[in-house]
This record gives structure tokens, C-alpha cells and sequence, in this order.
């Protein structure tokens, strides 16, 4: 919608895309923005955990944070126009449509994790 806010807008966050760099000894993972000019964030380091597997997984994810907090809204609106859709149908038609609960279930999720991702509202100070 033109003039509205997007969940990309509220989020405030370090602008996208981001990369894994290696960092110091090479053993260390830095999150940084494309133009390497801004640390999103340092990694754990392995030490002797021996778990850089795990560390370069977390890191991934972690990238895809700007592309998943932009896509996330989109998805999870076009499942509840789906599942309105769903709604609309004759109850003989329903039973052609057994996963409307697990898509009102999945849009349900995008949704929290989207809040998760964006600042809290202001209080409005009610007691």
C-alpha cells in the first residue's frame, strides 16, 4: 500500500543485504553490510567447542534477516487472503480444502515472528 509503513520501515535495522566475513585468525565470523563498512554483529567463536559448523549455520541465518523481514509480511498476507477465500466456499467445497488450519496456523507464525523482529510499540502509559 502506497503512504503505509512496511515491516522493512519499522524494523529500523542495519539495511540489507549482509555478508559473512571472516574475521582475525580466520576462525571468527563477522556479519557485516554489503559495502563492509558496518558490523552487524561478531560471531561466537568456536574455541574448543569445535562447532564451526553450527556457528557458520547461525551465521546464514542471520544474513537472511533483511530478505526474511521483507518477505515474511507479503507471505503472510497472501495466505490470509487465501484462507478469507477459503472461507467464501459452500461447506461441501470446504472439505476439497483440508489445510486451511495449518495455512491460518503458518500466516499466524509470520506474523509473531515478524513482531519478534520489529521494535515494541510505544507504551501508551494506561495504568
Amino acid at each position: 500500500m502506497e503512504g503505509s509503513m512496511t515491516a522493512i520501515d519499522a524494523w529500523r535495522g542495519t539495511p540489507g543485504p549482509w555478508r559473512i566475513v571472516c574475521y582475525g585468525d580466520g576462525d571468527s565470523l563477522v556479519i557485516h553490510d554489503a559495502r563492509g563498512d558496518w558490523r552487524v554483529c561478531f560471531m561466537a567463536t568456536p574455541g574448543f567447542s569445535l562447532q564451526m559448523d553450527r556457528i557458520e549455520a547461525n551465521a546464514r541465518l542471520i544474513t537472511a534477516a533483511p530478505d526474511l523481514i521483507e518477505a515474511a509480511p507479503d507471505a503472510a498476507d497472501i495466505l490470509e487472503r487465501y484462507a478469507d477465500f477459503i472461507r467464501t466456499l459452500h461447506s461441501d467445497e470446504l472439505e476439497r480444502h483440508p489445510y486451511l488450519p495449518l495455512i491460518e496456523e503458518t500466516a499466524e507464525r509470520l506474523r509473531a515472528a515478524i513482531a519478534k523482529a520489529l521494535p515494541a510499540p510505544p507504551s501508551t502509559g494506561g495504568r
